[in-house]
């Protein structure tokens, strides 16, 4: 995941994707994602989700289009993100100084 995705951005971590895939097979017991099919048909399958989500987040750096989750912090395990309109929001220090949210907080995506 990381050789393909170096510069993945919370949410879009090989945990959120581990997470992400374990929520919707515990949620979805008769269908399983990736888990259908012989064990090369499940490879090309992620091999096939993963080029589309590679390509429609920015190489999984679009965290909610670059601004929602642009400024992030981790708060026991769970990522909280402030959202922030783009003129307010500093791409070299990923920060928000004004943030979308009643109080300036940070906020479950």
């Amino acid at each position: 995941f990381n050789t393909i995705a170096p510069s993945a951005a919370a949410p879009y971590t090989y945990n959120g994707f581990c997470t992400a895939i374990s929520a919707w097979n515990a949620a979805n017991p008769t269908n399983q994602i990736f888990e259908e099919g012989t064990e090369m048909q499940q490879k090309h399958e992620i091999a096939a989700f993963l080029g589309n989500t590679l390509h429609e987040s920015g190489e999984f750096q679009a965290a909610r289009e670059y601004m929602q989750c642009g400024d992030n912090i981790v708060v026991g395990g769970q990522v909280l993100c402030k959202p922030c309109a783009s003129a307010n929001f500093d791409w070299t220090s990923k920060t928000c100084s004004i943030s979308l949210v009643t109080g300036g907080a940070y906020t479950d995506p």
